[in-house]
């Protein structure tokens, strides 16, 4: 893979085999003692975000107030600011923002994906540019589109700096009280899903983030658990502990600088640092897992078939009036049925627009006929 292949890797992180895609292969040993060094720098700051920032109403709205602080001064929201000017739709308060990232080489997928959302109803989804041309686009559009603050993708970079950015959005996201639904864009999603509902189900009050699955990647964590955690499609609660979580995962990936990946870093803490242990739960083949470290005791579960990868090479068409709806793996449950779908397919931006086209004319479309979801 080329470094610009690698350059224009805005998407879901389909990977097959061990993941190995990405073309990372650090050394485990070098990783660890940098997540150990950061992890104990980090772990001071968790102990001080767990210590301001309560569930209540009133302290709700300190820790905001608080975010909205840290976020001029540490992240360059004075430049924010200004991209965002005269932008309603950034101050419509939702409970809850997905957002998925760009650069000129995924403009199309970009596109398909802010489309399809808005076409099954969502209102408060939005991309985030990681270089002028997107940004200039898309707001010219008309699309709710805001500049990455103080971050530009170049083209060729290594991807390591876009790991560091996204992890250092989400944090600045949570320190500001907002939930956030981070998708890559070639997760194709199926129906319009309340996050409120998806997230609160009963027993998920304590929940502080949920992943999507990944394949295989990294290793040590599918050996472990049996599967890996994905943060192609990822969703933080705006909680104490997740807020601990991320600010450790940002000192990590700034120690291990290009070679970041902002996946592994996640893994990694969840596995070896906060000794995660794991519970099914009774829908969906879903775990639930609980830190076993008090410092970030942050609570996980996993969306499993919710959020199904696709292998586009051994799944089939086949819809019926007479039978629940299977297409490419995309199955309707009585309850609903898969929030998205994430196809594996080639990290090329034309792969994946065909993939995406390919999906809804032979799946989406053929659905609406058979029993009128879509």
């Amino acid at each position: 893979m080329t470094n610009e292949e690698r350059a224009s890797l805005l998407a879901i992180d389909v990977r097959e085999g061990d993941d190995g895609d990405r073309g990372r292969r650090n050394e485990h040993e070098g990783r660890g003692r940098a997540i150990a060094g950061a992890f104990a720098a980090c772990l001071v700051v968790g102990l001080g975000v767990l210590a301001t920032m309560t569930t209540t109403t009133k302290d709700k709205q300190r820790s905001n107030a608080l975010g909205m602080t840290l976020r001029n001064d540490f992240y360059g929201l004075n430049d924010r600011k200004a991209m965002t000017a005269g932008m309603d739709w950034m101050n419509t308060p939702h409970d809850w923002r997905i957002v998925g990232f760009a650069n000129a080489a995924y403009e199309d997928v970009a596109k398909l994906w802010y489309y399809r959302l808005q076409n099954l109803g969502y209102d408060y989804h939005h991309i985030v540019a990681v270089d002028d041309e997107v940004y200039d686009k898309f707001s010219r559009a008309g699309l709710r589109v805001e500049r990455a603050p103080d971050f530009t993708l170049v083209k060729g970079a290594d991807l390591g700096s876009f790991w560091q950015f996204r992890l250092r959005y989400l944090l600045e996201t949570l320190k500001r009280g907002q939930n956030v639904l981070m998708s890559d864009l070639d997760v194709i999603f199926a129906h319009h899903y309340d996050p409120n509902v998806v997230f609160n189900q009963v027993e998920d009050e304590n929940v502080d983030v949920f992943h999507s699955l990944g394949t295989a990647w990294p290793k040590e964590a599918h050996d472990k658990w049996g599967f890996s955690l994905c943060m192609g499609f990822a969703a933080f609660k705006a909680t104490p502990a997740a807020t601990a979580l991320l600010e450790a995962a940002v000192h990590v990936c700034e120690r291990e600088g290009d070679a970041c990946d902002d996946q592994v870093v996640m893994n990694d803490i969840y596995l070896n640092y906060l000794q995660m242990s794991w519970k099914p739960t009774l829908k969906h083949d879903q775990q639930k897992g609980v830190s076993h470290n008090a410092l970030i005791p942050v609570t996980i579960k996993t969306l499993a078939n919710l959020v199904p990868r696709l292998d586009m090479s051994k799944l089939v068409n086949s819809p019926t009036r007479l039978k629940p709806v299977a297409c490419y793996g995309h199955v309707h449950h009585v309850d609903g049925g898969n929030w998205a779908v994430a196809p594996i397919i080639e990290k090329v931006g034309s792969s994946k627009v065909s993939t995406w086209n390919r999906f809804y004319d032979e799946c989406l479309v053929s659905a609406t006929v058979a029993d009128g979801t879509f």
